[in-house]
């Protein structure tokens, strides 16, 4: 979702106060799909370790290093999130970026992505210029929020944002005690 203005949740009080509105314009792209599971598909973590046994598979079974028999590899995963992070940061970041503060006031660049936990995982990694084979060391919260930015607003350094999902206005909040 490519929003021109603030986040709704980054709006600091600003707008109506009986529910949350933004003008974003919604995008599905198949590119942001959960991880094709092929055989994997609905069973857990424990059966495909009994399913690799069984078949004399040895060592152990890592989505980010192995993939899924049937399903996608970890190279094919990287492919289709490259893309979307490169349509990223050329149609909305780059642009939002290039112009200074006071002349993409009301603008922001700002991205939503909805998808699932492995997809989301993986993307942060591609995100960060990491290999999915590094294997994320972080949990992703059913319904959570993560932010991916860049430092030194440096499209050139993309980063992962912690602590900083969201924010309450000062004032906001003195007036509603």
């Amino acid at each position: 979702m490519g929003i021109a203005g603030p986040l709704p949740w980054n709006a600091y009080g600003k707008g109506p106060r009986d529910g949350l509105a933004c003008d974003a314009r919604v995008e599905v792209t198949e590119d942001v799909r959960e991880w094709d599971y092929g055989d994997y598909e609905g069973i857990t973590s424990k059966e495909i370790r009994k399913i690799r046994a069984d078949q004399g598979l040895t060592g152990t079974w890592d989505i980010w290093r192995d993939g899924c028999p049937g399903g996608e590899s970890p190279d094919q995963v990287t492919q289709r999130l490259d893309r979307v992070i490169a349509e990223i940061r050329e149609k909305w970041h780059q642009p939002a970026m290039s112009r200074g503060r006071e002349e993409a006031a009301g603008e922001s660049g700002d991205v939503l992505i909805v998808a699932h936990g492995h997809i989301l995982r993986a993307f942060a990694l591609r995100w960060a210029g990491k290999t999915l084979q590094e294997g994320p060391t972080f949990l992703l919260e059913a319904g959570g929020l993560g932010t991916l930015s860049y430092e030194h607003h440096s499209i050139e350094e993309p980063a992962i944002l912690l602590g900083g999902a969201f924010h309450v206005d000062i004032d906001e909040q003195a007036n509603q005690q």
